[in-house]
């Protein structure tokens, strides 16, 4: 952040220089500093926004050449989307007992990373490699 506010002292800098001394030629620098700093700042804004920090420490106190552990987890969020998209998926009972019993977590996070819905249905006339996706909202398939 200190870099980026610097950037921007400079190319401010520049601008003052160029007014007081009426010196054109040093407004293009002096805009493109303050551009580049502030493009750059919510270039990173946006890109951490709904992300998480998460750090534990393994013990409170510790003595020297004592081992301790810290556990950092950073969560990412995903880019605004607006609308949820919906799809079917049609796919073999036994296939589809196993993702809800035992797959179910991964299901959730698919929906939650992606802003979508996704609905099952179960066709014992699918062999357990086949599967169908449609588009729920037309029922365009998507991927069969």
């Amino acid at each position: 952040m200190r870099r980026g506010a610097a950037t921007a002292l400079l190319g401010l800098g520049f601008l003052l220089v160029a007014a007081v001394f009426d010196a054109e030629p040093l407004y293009v620098p002096g805009v493109a500093f303050v551009a580049l700093a502030g493009g750059s700042a919510f270039w990173v804004w946006a890109g951490a926004r709904g992300l998480r920090l998460t750090r534990t420490v393994g013990a409170r106190h510790v003595l020297e050449e004592e081992r301790v552990t810290i556990d950092v987890q950073v969560t990412a969020g995903r880019l605004h989307q607006e609308e949820v998209h919906e799809f079917r998926v049609i796919l073999n009972p036994d296939v589809l007992k196993r993702l809800k019993e035992e797959d179910e977590d991964l299901l959730i996070e698919l929906e939650r990373r992606y802003a979508s819905k996704l609905m099952f249905r179960g066709d014992p006339t699918f062999h357990h490699e086949k599967f169908a996706i449609t588009d729920a909202s037309n029922g365009a398939e998507l991927k069969a």
